[in-house]
């Protein structure tokens, strides 16, 4: 029978607890983090509740035991902490396994361990050490070799009707929520992405990305495989990278939209600036064990994650893991089977500048551009062929804006004359009638529109209706900026 304990003091709720954050932020001042930010919305009550589970450890100690006990204290809150509390704070000690059972578990598992295990184990459960250990299990297991490099086609040996990438397509425009009240993540944005950044928050994320491959190598991207049979890709786009990438950065694959959002915004960092060093860290721990989670699921092979796809499917892919790195080895383009440039990229390609920075890209890195066959896309007119070998950068982007900019003599004097009525322009739409003009700006619109999007899981659909009920935009110029987001068929 314990003799535990002698003290005629009898410590408060709070002093309880003081005393077990110590032991948890002597092992780990991240996993202490997290533990209080897990009970900011703890009651008077709850707090009490949670002391009195804690202190059913005294009962397992002798009177010498006094740092078991304290440590023990300190598990049996993270195990209830963690367990018994959701991601808002909120105290739910009665759902699940009823309390009894779980506190009889509990204890007994205790009962067994001596003082440098319960510390041993409180480090696994908060630290993010083990995560990277079991990433680096999971990186080297068995599933991967059918990843490896040499399963996928050199894009220096293309053929059009037999090859396998990994790709990730691009589209021109992506908007990101550039804060007005927070002058340092500003700055990061400005600083980062410099004058691919613009003041409405557009990025122009296929230039950034074709001029400085290397931003691919610090972030999460979702990706593709493709094949002669499957050349559907994220929102249709026209065009992209094709990808050599290491077997262990696969982390996971589906046939199917897996909607990685959350880990690639994370892996870009820019949740982290202007954070309390503890609170970036806490974003790295979730990072890392949501990666671990993607590891950890049962990986199909190429073959498998084809087979299964009706539309786009989707690979998990880290940029950067130790020395592991993937890199750009081709660019692809969507063309119809006639070989003509599919008329999605050229719209697509405001003022040639996307063209340019592919034939930049394809010299700088000294990779091909390959065709896709698109079996059902119409084309545009513009051979395939032609656009590759015309001479010349200048003029490559010449040829593609002579192409797109034939005009009838009527549509030449329309442009001196504008027209009544609703016109839909490059970065903004006119509407103009006798005694009104408006402008719709895209950008502004576009983020107006994101912040729909991500409120309570607003579809593509229910964005569009509140952006003509409540702010009262014409249809035509919603649908063109949702498509410009990535959003088609959601009326």
């Amino acid at each position: 029978m314990s003799l535990w304990p002698f003290s005629t003091k009898t410590p408060t709720p709070q002093e309880v607890e003081k005393a077990a954050f110590v032991i948890i932020e002597s092992i780990t001042r991240v996993g202490a983090f997290k533990v209080k930010q897990r009970m900011r919305s703890f009651q008077y009550a709850d707090h009490q509740e949670l002391v009195s589970l804690m202190q059913k450890a005294d009962g397992l100690a002798w009177s010498f035991q006094w740092s078991w006990t304290e440590a023990a204290r300190a598990w049996i809150m993270v195990k209830l902490i963690m367990e018994w509390t959701d991601s808002a704070g909120s105290w739910y000690p009665d759902q699940g396994v009823p309390r009894t059972t779980k506190m009889r578990t509990l204890l007994a598992q205790l009962g067994c361990m001596s003082e440098i295990a319960v510390r041993a184990d409180l480090h696994n459960e908060l630290s993010g050490e083990p995560i990277l250990r079991r990433i680096h299990i999971a990186r080297s297991n068995s599933q991967r070799t059918a990843w490896h490099a040499s399963n996928f086609t050199d894009p220096r040996q293309h053929s059009i009707v037999k090859f396998r990438y990994i790709i990730h397509a691009m589209r021109p425009l992506l908007m990101l929520d550039v804060p007005t009240n927070n002058d340092e993540l500003k700055k990061y944005y400005t600083s980062r992405y410099g004058s691919f950044l613009s003041k409405e928050g557009g990025l122009s994320i296929a230039e950034l990305y074709l001029a400085h491959p290397e931003f691919l190598q610090v972030e999460a991207l979702s990706c593709s495989i493709i094949d002669p049979d499957h050349t559907t890709t994220y929102t249709n786009s026209a065009f992209g990278l094709i990808l050599s990438v290491p077997s262990g950065n696969i982390c996971s694959a589906s046939s199917t939209d897996m909607t990685s959002a959350n880990a690639q915004n994370t892996a870009r960092g820019c949740s982290l600036i202007g954070q309390a060093p503890l609170l970036s860290l806490m974003h790295v721990d979730t990072f890392l064990r949501a990666i671990c989670g993607a590891y950890e699921y049962q990986l199909p092979s190429p073959q498998e994650v084809l087979q299964g796809s009706s539309g786009h499917n989707e690979v998990l892919v880290l940029g950067t893991f130790e020395s592991d790195i993937i890199t750009v080895s081709g660019i692809f383009i969507k063309v119809t089977v006639e070989m003509e440039l599919v008329k999605e990229f050229v719209e697509a390609d405001d003022y040639g500048r996307i063209s340019q920075a592919i034939f930049t890209c394809s010299a700088k890195l000294k990779v091909p551009i390959v065709a896709i066959v698109e079996k059902k896309a119409k084309g545009c007119g513009i051979a395939f062929k032609e656009w590759v070998e015309a001479e010349g950068k200048t003029k490559k982007i010449e040829f593609i804006e002579k192409k797109k900019e034939k005009e009838t003599q009527k549509e030449m004097n329309d442009r001196y004359s504008p027209p009544m009525g609703l016109t839909i322009g490059m970065h903004s739409a006119t509407w103009r009638d006798n005694d009104v003009i408006r402008e719709y700006n895209y950008a502004e619109i576009a983020r107006r529109a994101q912040t729909l999007l991500n409120q309570n899981g607003n579809n593509a659909e229910q964005t569009h209706r509140a952006l003509h009920d409540d702010d009262g935009l014409p249809h035509q110029v919603i649908e063109h900026v949702l498509k410009m987001l990535g959003h088609r068929n959601y009326l």
